[in-house]
């Protein structure tokens, strides 16, 4: 059977979708840049913040002139070990000051996690999982089986901007130096004073100490900075690229333009992008 005319009008003008990326192809091919030439829309946003869990409660801070920026806690800084008014103070912060976010819950049931399994996600990959669902329910976009609702999948990516590892990842770390802490513990006059029962106790009590709630496993899912990304993708049926962008301080927006980057290639329809730090 011969192709008409008409057999290929419909192929390639009669579905919208199909319209749209034909002409964003011969945009990008006769553009100089390589770019679709257009404009991008921001159609949902979600927020967690220091005194603001909400982007309205957010503004509400900033017209009230909320000031967010407190001392922090004993429990998340030892202010007699660490802090030192000093500047040029070795191994000291000379601040105590810092943006917390006190109060915010992982509703691990929702993502289907147990408390144990919740416990083994960093609380960097908790807050932008729950953040990343805000904006998508913003938007409008969230279907009843808890994934994003789109015509392709594939066509969706996941940017997370961020740096400096979490609470999960610095306690690993620190187990990696357990055997050195050992040595230099080993080489102290107080430890040597002691009776070879007392030493053995004070060892096992170190190794207890580093391993804290993961005692014989590491977490390592829970603590890598890529997942952040990935798991936001898993959830939400997510299935185009999805990767994570560290720029230090200018994280959040050199994700923000790797966003736009991948919406004006004409690789992707959508992107879920945003940047989280939990230190």
């Amino acid at each position: 059977k011969g192709l008409t005319i008409a057999d290929i009008h419909g192929l390639y003008f009669n579905t919208k979708t199909r319209l749209y990326r034909n002409l964003n192809t011969l945009e990008i091919l006769t553009s100089p840049d390589s770019k679709i030439n257009d404009e991008i829309a921001v159609v949902g946003v979600g927020c967690t913040l220091p005194d603001a869990h909400t982007p309205d409660a957010f503004w509400e801070n900033i017209m009230g002139k909320k000031y967010s920026i407190k001392p922090m806690d004993e429990n998340r800084f030892d202010a007699g070990l660490y802090y030192d008014p000093d500047r040029s103070a070795e191994d000291k912060s000379y601040t105590l000051l810092a943006g917390q976010v006190a109060d915010f819950v992982f509703d691990h049931e929702r993502f289907g996690y147990d408390p144990k399994k919740a416990k083994r996600l960093s609380r960097s990959q908790q807050m932008v999982l729950q953040t990343a669902y805000k904006a998508v329910e913003n938007a409008g976009l969230l279907g009843e089986d808890m994934r994003i609702a789109c015509d392709d999948p594939s066509r969706t990516a996941v940017i997370v901007a961020t740096c400096l590892s979490n609470e999960l990842g610095n306690e690993l770390q620190l187990k990696y130096w357990y055997p050195q802490l050992v040595s230099m513990l080993e080489k102290t006059e107080a430890f040597q004073a002691l009776s070879e029962a007392e030493k053995e106790t004070a060892i096992q009590a170190l190794q207890a100490g580093m391993e804290g709630e993961n005692t014989g496993y590491d977490p390592v899912h829970g603590i890598l900075l890529n997942i952040e990304a990935s798991r936001i993708a898993r959830h939400l049926g997510v299935r185009g690229a999805n990767y994570i962008v560290d720029a230090a301080c200018a994280s959040s927006v050199t994700a923000i333009k790797a966003a736009a980057g991948e919406l004006l290639s004409g690789e992707h329809d959508q992107v879920i992008v945003g940047g989280v730090n939990t230190h």
